[in-house]
């Protein structure tokens, strides 16, 4: 039984990490889109 927990533990744990993952993945593509927005904004005025 303790087996099965430790598992599920570990599997949770892994969730949580992808999420992070995934939500600092999607920060940096956000911030990279601002940063080209700013230099396209930048060239053109």
């Amino acid at each position: 039984m303790s087996q099965v927990s430790t598992q599920t533990k570990q599997q949770k744990n892994l969730g949580v990490l992808t999420d992070v993952k995934t939500e600092l993945t999607n920060a940096s593509a956000t911030a990279s889109i601002k940063n080209l927005k700013n230099k396209t904004s930048y060239k053109s005025s």
